[in-house]
Formats: C-alpha cells, structure tokens, sequence
C-alpha cells in the first residue's frame, strides 16, 4: 500500500488550517500546527514532503521558521509554500532569498495551488 505523502500546515488562523487541511486530506497525510514554534517542535523529530506556512503568526513569524528550516541540514531543502496575505515586495525577497519554493497570496486561487503541491511532491492531481 502506497504511504501518503506528508505536508505541514503553519498558520495561526484555525479557518485557514481548517481550510488548507481540508483541500489536500484524503491525497496526502496533513499535520496542522498553529503557530512558529509548534511548526518548529514538530520539525525537530519529524520530515514532512512540503511546508505551507504562514508569514504573520505571533512570537516566531514564518520567515524566521522558513530560515530555520534552510539552517537545518535533515530540512533545508524541504520544500516550502508561503501562503500569505502579505504582498510586500520586502517580505517575498526575504523569503526567495531564504530558498522558498513559492509565494502565494491570499486570497489563494486553490487549483493552482493544489498544482502547485502535486507538482512539488511529484503526485498525480487527484482532485482533477
């Protein structure tokens, strides 16, 4: 039996973790963590396939999470998905320079995110 794929869901808001681990549950295996640092504890023992994370979340942002990731040797070339509501130019270089795979906005457009996802963790698009 294939094993799914894991992806880690960062995000302070519970509609949004209740929305993204709706989208891709029953594709893949979604963990849920609802702020920088449980993303991080969960990381210190575990590798998930992909990171969608957040950038505005209290105490550790999804910046500082993202370059803790790329600082870790086991993680740093996870890939990793902001999804964020932020459209500051400052805030998406930070992010590229930190090797983010890619910078969605929300509003998320959920095809091409779902896409986005599938072509990452290279799994054929289900929901198609």
């Amino acid at each position: 039996m294939e094993q799914f794929k894991k992806i880690l869901v960062v995000d302070d808001s519970p509609t949004s973790l209740y929305l993204l681990e709706n989208m891709f549950q029953g594709n893949y295996l979604v963990i849920t963590a609802a702020s920088g640092e449980a993303a991080i504890k969960y990381l210190e023992t575990n590798t998930p396939d992909l990171i969608l994370l957040d950038i505005m979340m209290p105490h550790i942002s999804g910046i500082d999470v993202l370059e803790r990731i790329r600082k870790t040797e086991r993680l740093k070339d996870l890939p990793v998905i902001i999804i964020s509501a932020i459209t500051d130019e400052i805030y998406i270089e930070k992010a590229r320079n930190l090797g983010v795979n890619h910078y969605v906005t929300k509003p998320i457009n959920v095809e091409e995110l779902i896409q986005l996802v599938s072509n990452l963790l290279k799994t054929p698009n289900n929901n198609s």
